[in-house]
């Protein structure tokens, strides 16, 4: 009996910009890093405070010895799931490249599922 809705307000979203001469290079690493003390100073973290504390946070981080810049993206887990987060990242990679977004772009529109509608399937 929870009640969501978006309010639309003047506040920013939280962006940090932050150079690092430590590091030479972004290492390779696999596409899903679960370090928290490789990914935390590259990431400013966000948490449950509505009133207080923002949902979303970006942060960019140049690599000053390699000429890279690390993109990091924090949010809370209302405002979307790591699938949404991908979808984000990916659209924003597109239009830094002046490319196209791949895949489908974000949608607003919704309908409920009825048991009348033929392209409704269900298991027992």
């Amino acid at each position: 009996d929870e009640v969501y809705a978006i309010v639309c307000s003047d506040h920013a979203i939280p962006f940090t910009y932050a150079e690092n001469d430590q590091l030479e290079r972004w290492p390779t690493l696999p596409v899903i890093v679960d370090d928290t003390a490789l990914i935390q100073p590259y990431v400013d973290s966000t948490q449950y405070k509505p009133d207080i504390e923002p949902l979303l946070r970006l942060k960019v981080t140049y690599l000053s010895r390699s000429g890279e810049y690390v993109l990091g993206v924090s949010f809370f887990h209302m405002v979307g799931d790591a699938d949404s987060n991908l979808h984000f990242l990916n659209d924003l990679s597109c239009i830094y490249q002046g490319l196209e977004p791949t895949l489908p772009s974000p949608t607003f529109e919704r309908h409920l599922l009825k048991e009348a509608d033929p392209a409704f399937a269900a298991s027992p």
